[in-house]
């Protein structure tokens, strides 16, 4: 059943992000299971009366009584039959994981079991562990989004990021004469103890193609962040695009409150989160590859609170 407004008209939530396992999970703890499917049957009855005429002559009505026959006054005798016809139709209805969700949905509302946070409340009140539904605008994946930009752009200065130069010496013929490799002046040997940007940046691309989390930064209006860490088993590519710059709603559950000054690095599902933890980040290696390409901004590698952290069962419209 579907939530509905006071004047009565249902209000639907389409889901374009959705954890069926973790809405199964709560759906299935709150009515004691789920039913996917549900019949309905339905019984038609009928009644045929028709009746039948033949002549008889009128000496007899304890016969006619008998045989469960009417004399006419003409003489003639009428038998009347009543035949009953019973039609059984089954239906079948069948549940969406979207409607599941609406289900879930309402019953939460209902039972208080969600909390509904505006933009302007205070996130100190809110736990780890609590289930809240808010909205704001969804602005992607800020590490995803910077190397998908450096990658673009590298080709135009130069900059190679798909092959490893180090691999591509190492399997270069042991005989016979060898070219000398030549390098663009950014891939010059680096100091020891440095780390050279671009190598670094091969890595990241790496680490972020195989990542299997998203960490989605929403906004709220009043600017405050909330880092949604989404699967990406149920994350097209399709579906990241339809969120960019889109006010969506997201229900799910907290897992970090940030405090003002607290911080999360958008770098720490990569082999560079040790760094973070240091204090020596590789913010200097984005900054001597941003002056590599002429125009580009390399911004904060980092969300900093006041904020949320949330795990999300589901981000709809």
């Amino acid at each position: 059943m579907a939530k509905r407004t006071e004047d009565g008209v249902p209000v639907l939530a389409h889901p374009v992000y959705l954890d069926v396992p973790m809405m199964v999970s709560f759906l299935a703890t709150l009515d004691d299971g789920v039913a996917y499917s549900s019949e309905v049957a339905e019984r038609l009855a009928s009644s045929k009366e028709g009746e039948g005429e033949g002549g008889l002559k009128a000496g007899l009505p304890s016969l006619t009584q008998w045989l469960g026959l009417t004399l006419s006054a003409e003489g003639k005798y009428r038998r009347r039959s009543l035949k009953d016809e019973t039609v059984e139709a089954k239906l079948v209805r069948e549940h969406t994981s979207a409607s599941l969700f609406n289900i879930l949905r309402q019953r939460l509302t209902a039972t208080g079991s969600v909390r509904v946070l505006a933009s302007n409340d205070d996130f100190t009140n809110v736990q780890v562990g609590d289930l809240v539904e808010i909205r704001g605008t969804i602005t992607g994946d800020p590490l995803r989004q910077l190397v998908a930009l450096i990658s673009a752009i590298a080709p135009y200065v130069g900059i190679d990021l798909e092959s490893d130069s180090r691999a591509t010496a190492s399997k270069a013929p042991a005989t016979g004469t060898r070219k000398k490799a030549t390098q663009p002046a950014h891939h010059n040997p680096t100091p020891t103890g440095e780390m050279d940007p671009v190598q670094m940046m091969r890595i990241l691309k790496a680490d972020v193609e195989k990542s299997t989390v998203l960490d989605l930064t929403m906004r709220l209006t009043d600017g405050r962040p909330v880092v949604l860490s989404a699967s990406n088993e149920y994350m097209t590519e399709t579906t990241e695009q339809y969120m960019l710059a889109g006010s969506f709603a997201t229900l799910g559950k907290v897992t970090q409150v940030l405090g003002p000054g607290d911080r999360i690095s958008v770098l720490r599902r990569t082999v560079f989160g040790w760094l973070e933890a240091t204090g020596s980040g590789p913010e200097e290696a984005f900054s001597q590859l941003a002056q590599a390409m002429p125009g580009m901004s390399v911004g904060d590698l980092a969300v900093t609170g006041p904020g949320l952290q949330v795990l999300p069962l589901a981000i709809f419209v």
